[in-house]
């Protein structure tokens, strides 16, 4: 007899939940560090880059720019259908674990806060030939004759920007397949042509199996055709809500990723790419117009919580260095005694020790006295937001530069090619320095958190 701990809704809930916690964190502590060949990117861009060379023949570059848009975006998200669906006629587990596999794969804030923390340690340890090397990880530009002012600029317009299409868009097309997923149950889009399509695949994949294991001689598993069965919960609606979300959040995710990823591929205003990119182009800046604007709210929100957080350690650090000065709690004897013989020697050793007591303190003050301005940034914002050349990068680097009282912008080369962009930051704002990376970072990390918790929240909503 088997016993329901929980309700099967709360039940489900709580998996979706966990699924959401556990891709952000497997991908922040351990898949953002490494990097191996058979990554699902490079998968998909193996793919791309097929359909890529087949339609550049077309004789109308932009006609085989957009085919190769729409069918590479069809295939994409074909694939992570089928094969969520075959995972979940198996077992709803192996459904959970590919919806973990796939939104740990894509976001980016682990390996986004990896590869900048590479270059600032390399700019603190004065290996500026080594953070000049480690760039290209984050940003395209040449990085040969780069100074640290300016390898720090190009560190925190990559995480401003990534933060945006690496995690923001990422979350934000994830919660809009959960909401196709719940309207799929509701308007019986799962009776009237998924179940009837998992039935067919499933079939195809028990007589495949069967196949298999017919010449390997072993005998034929016992496979799950309904997919909806974990520890007594078999049959409830719950199951299928649970099924159609992940898949489809799964779908969503996978389709802005294939988007994101031809723009980096194709769309470049060179004499090659002029035509055939320009609509994998567009139709990235379309999809990143409402999720970056979204994202640029949640950064300014953020930017509350750090000065909060700051403040707190701030007043605590004041405190313990009020207690370090009074001399007579800093006083150290041997057994609790003065040397009543040698007063002025104690004297001069306990100036030393306090004086090397207060460097320490100083320098953790100094850590936490550059507060984020919130004020800077929201005018920042409204200034400078539009010019940046990418309608939805300037949003975000806006924001960065009023936040951290930096000038962003201005030139930039690319494989030789200068290029010239308006400088974002008001005219008394100080040029970027090594600790603008850190403080980039920490932005990023609580605009990630916020846009995490969002995703579970918008998931709980709905089901």
């Amino acid at each position: 007899m088997t016993y329901n701990i929980l309700p099967p809704f709360q039940f489900c809930r709580i998996i979706l939940f966990s699924a959401v916690i556990l891709s952000f964190l497997y991908e922040y502590y351990i898949t953002g560090k490494l990097r191996y060949r058979f990554h699902i990117l490079n998968i998909i861009a193996y793919i791309v880059k097929f359909l890529e060379r087949i339609m550049y023949n077309f004789s109308n570059k932009y006609l085989g720019g957009v085919l190769f848009t729409i069918l590479s975006l069809l295939i994409a998200a074909f694939l992570s259908v089928i094969i969520g669906f075959i995972l979940a006629q198996i077992s709803i587990w192996l459904l959970v674990i590919f919806f973990i596999f796939i939104l740990s794969s894509f976001l980016s804030s682990g390996g986004l806060n990896h590869a900048a923390l590479t270059v600032y340690h390399d700019l603190k340890n004065d290996g500026i030939s080594r953070a000049r090397t480690n760039l290209k990880a984050l940003a395209g530009r040449d990085s040969e004759n780069m100074n640290e002012s300016e390898i720090s600029r190009a560190v925190v317009e990559s995480v401003a920007e990534n933060t945006g299409d690496g995690i923001g868009s990422l979350v934000f097309y994830t919660a809009a397949g959960f909401a196709v997923g719940r309207l799929s149950v509701s308007f019986d889009f799962y009776d009237r042509y998924c179940a009837k399509s998992a039935a067919f695949l499933s079939s195809l994949f028990y007589y495949l199996m069967a196949t298999l294991y017919g010449i390997a001689g072993a005998g034929l598993p016992s496979i799950n055709m309904h997919g909806i069965n974990f520890n007594g919960y078999s049959g409830n609606n719950c199951g299928i809500i649970l099924t159609n979300m992940l898949i489809f959040g799964i779908a969503g995710a996978v389709i802005y990723k294939t988007s994101n990823l031809m723009d980096s591929l194709v769309g470049y205003k060179n004499k090659k790419y002029i035509k055939f990119g320009k609509f994998s182009a567009r139709l990235d800046d379309v999809l990143n117009y409402v999720p970056f604007r979204i994202t640029a709210v949640f950064m300014l929100f953020s930017l509350i919580i750090l000065n909060f957080f700051y403040k707190n350690k701030k007043s605590y650090n004041n405190n313990q260095y009020k207690n370090l000065t009074n001399n007579n709690a800093c006083r150290v004897y041997e057994n609790n005694k003065p040397d009543k013989d040698d007063k002025s020697k104690d004297d001069k050793h306990e100036n030393n020790h306090l004086k090397n007591k207060r460097g320490s303190y100083y320098n953790k003050l100094y850590n936490y006295n550059n507060n984020y301005d919130f004020n800077n940034a929201v005018k920042s914002w409204r200034k400078f937001r539009k010019m940046h050349p990418s309608p939805n990068a300037g949003q975000l680097e806006a924001i960065m530069a009023g936040a951290l009282k930096v000038r962003l912008g201005g030139t930039n080369y690319y494989g030789g090619i200068e290029s010239n962009r308006p400088v974002i930051g008001f005219e008394n704002y100080d040029y970027a320095n090594t600790e603008d990376i850190m403080k980039s970072l920490n932005i990023m990390r609580i605009t990630s958190i916020i846009l995490i918790i969002s995703l579970c929240f918008v998931g709980l909503i709905l089901f």
